[in-house]
């Protein structure tokens, strides 16, 4: 099966001029160009459809010719040089994040499995060129509902064990990729069912079908998101020194990451959402149980 996704041009958009990074995107372009593995970047996620906030991290993929048609060391020395300047560019974006970009090239175009990433990722997207990419889907919605059912019971069972977010500290990165691991339930699940969904679309259809267990802790995350404080300068300088070819680096990156602490962010984490997020995870469970004893 084939599908085209189209990309607009940042520059068509009247929301262009909110994107804060826009002129170092334009360089990181601009120096990657010169590469020979190198063919375009795409923004998506909060960004791509401009609903970010200062929680929100930078989605980026980028997009690879035919690596096997170049010489493998070529190949392995430009995707360190890759990895270095995108990393930059994120952690100036958000020095929290907690992943790096998404890769994807010339022959995973061609055999896209969407149990990796649904190109519903991709609804609300834009590029600094003008683009349409046909993909062809390699995989079937079986393979993504086995995948996705094993995402959703390692999320759930993450969500269950709190204390492993905290192992370096109740930090503000750690406190943001908890709230992130909860709201990724939701994604997984409907693509656990064969339904694919982008992150914002399975929030909403989760919280009308299950507002009763689910909308409670939902309310208290999105608080926790529209509120999140600007990371001062410190941990900007700190991660640019630390984080090198992959987002987190090593255990030191998280170590000192997570000396960034909010009071206020973590008391509300602790004495209200991770109470909420507890009885959502023992009703939710309760949820799937039925679903499997009505599905044998």
């Amino acid at each position: 099966m084939k599908k085209t996704l189209k990309i607009p041009d940042i520059k068509n958009l009247p929301q262009s001029k909110s994107i804060f990074f826009l002129d170092s995107l334009k360089e990181l372009d601009s120096y990657l160009s010169s590469l020979t593995i190198y063919e375009t970047l795409i923004i998506h996620g909060s960004f791509g459809d401009f609903s970010f906030t200062e929680y929100s991290d930078l989605e980026i993929t980028i997009v690879l010719g035919d690596v096997f048609c170049i010489k493998e060391s070529t190949v392995s020395n430009q995707l360190v040089a890759i990895n270095k300047m995108v990393n930059e560019l994120i952690i100036k974006v958000d020095p929290l994040q907690h992943h790096g970009a998404f890769f994807i090239n010339k022959y995973d175009i061609s055999n896209y499995n969407e149990s990796i990433l649904p190109l519903c990722a991709y609804d609300n997207c834009w590029s600094l060129t003008s683009k349409e990419m046909e993909f062809t889907i390699s995989n079937s919605v079986d393979d993504t509902k086995i995948v996705s059912r094993k995402h959703l019971e390692l999320t759930l069972d993450r969500l269950r064990n709190p204390e492993l977010f905290f192992r370096y500290g109740i930090g503000m990165y750690s406190i943001k990729q908890l709230l992130s691991n909860f709201l990724m339930v939701p994604v997984y699940y409907y693509q656990s069912k064969g339904v694919l969904l982008n992150k914002k679309q399975a929030i909403h259809r989760f919280s009308e079908d299950f507002h009763e267990i689910f909308n409670s802790t939902l309310s208290i995350a999105t608080y926790l998101r529209n509120t999140w404080p600007v990371s001062p300068n410190w941990i900007k300088l700190l991660r640019n020194h630390t984080i090198y070819e992959k987002i987190p680096q090593n255990k030191v990156d998280l170590i000192l990451i997570n000396l960034y602490k909010n009071k206020k962010i973590s008391d509300i984490c602790i004495n209200d959402f991770l109470i909420h997020m507890k009885k959502f995870l023992s009703n939710f469970q309760v949820v799937l149980d039925e679903t499997r004893k009505l599905a044998d």
